[in-house]
This record gives C-alpha cells, sequence and structure tokens, in this order.
C-alpha cells in the first residue's frame, strides 16, 4: 500500500452519499500545481474519505489530505485516487457573493 499527504485546494464541491446510519462517504477532487518546463501544470487527485462525523470542506478551501494512493488508466487518461484517513483544513476560502 502507498501512502500519501498532500496539499492542495479543493477543486469541487464535495458530494457526500450516506453509506449506513453512521458513516457517509464524501467525493472531491484537489488541485496541485507544478511547473515543468517553464509551464504551470495542474494535477487532479481525485479523494474519497469516510466520515462519521461530518467535516465540512467548500471549493477553493485548502487542505492537507493523508491517506493511501491508487491509480487508474483508462483511455480517458490515467487518474490518481486516495482514499483519505484524515482531511484537514488549513485556510477557508474566501468567498464573495455578487
Amino acid at each position: 500500500m502507498l501512502e500519501i499527504s498532500l496539499i492542495g485546494r479543493v477543486g469541487t464541491q464535495p458530494e457526500s452519499r450516506k453509506i449506513n446510519e453512521d458513516t457517509t462517504a464524501v467525493h472531491f477532487s484537489v488541485a496541485d500545481n507544478q511547473y515543468i518546463g517553464g509551464k504551470e501544470v495542474t494535477r487532479w487527485i481525485n479523494v474519497t474519505q469516510y466520515w462519521n462525523k461530518p467535516i465540512t470542506i467548500d471549493k477553493g478551501d485548502l487542505i492537507l489530505v493523508r491517506g493511501s494512493i491508487s491509480f487508474n488508466v483508462t483511455d480517458k487518461g490515467s487518474f490518481i485516487n486516495v482514499s483519505a484517513d484524515k482531511v484537514k483544513i488549513i485556510l477557508k476560502s474566501k468567498k464573495t457573493d455578487k
């Protein structure tokens, strides 16, 4: 099993679904930016966490994720998936109402 710790911004509004009375699965993506050849490249990591008590994260929040990592390669591309053991909010996003 591969373990990973990453810091990034939540890229999609988290979607949750009830697994049973005590557990909720929450799915979201995290953006990670890297510079390759002088150009900024964004990588997207899909994250799933099973929570017994809810945590409120929103698109744009800066978070720390720790968990096990897996890779999937399909004809649509390659995907990084993390089954999170821990998600911690580092900085809430600033929301502006227009």
